[in-house]
């Protein structure tokens, strides 16, 4: 429902890694289904540099390459462009592709 997903979407965000678990081992597809704007809850976790929400969403194949938002940017985008070093260092890690383009 849109409200489970706004819950989990929030709950990446602000780093709730317990809610997160609870809300997507129901239903683990969640992980790499992308929300509103074709973005990925990994987007959200690299966003706002949420390490271990994105070790958990890769585990549960989350796509570390997922296209979404408006630039058509992956993960490894948003946090290079936030400077979130940790989270960089994290997805090329798990094979992020540097070579990918987004719209900027």
């Amino acid at each position: 429902t849109e409200s489970h997903t706004a819950d989990l979407v929030s709950a990446v965000q602000f780093g709730y890694y317990d809610r997160v678990v609870e809300l997507i081992e129901p239903a683990p597809y969640l992980a790499s289904t992308p929300v509103a704007g074709n973005i990925t809850l990994l987007h959200w976790a690299a966003l706002n540099n949420r390490v271990e929400i994105a070790k958990y969403l890769i585990n549960k194949r989350a796509q570390v390459d997922a296209i979404g938002g408006a630039l058509n940017s992956t993960p490894l985008h948003w946090a290079i462009r936030d400077g979130h070093t940790e989270m960089v260092i994290f997805l090329l890690s798990h094979q992020a592709q540097i070579s990918l383009f987004d719209a900027e």
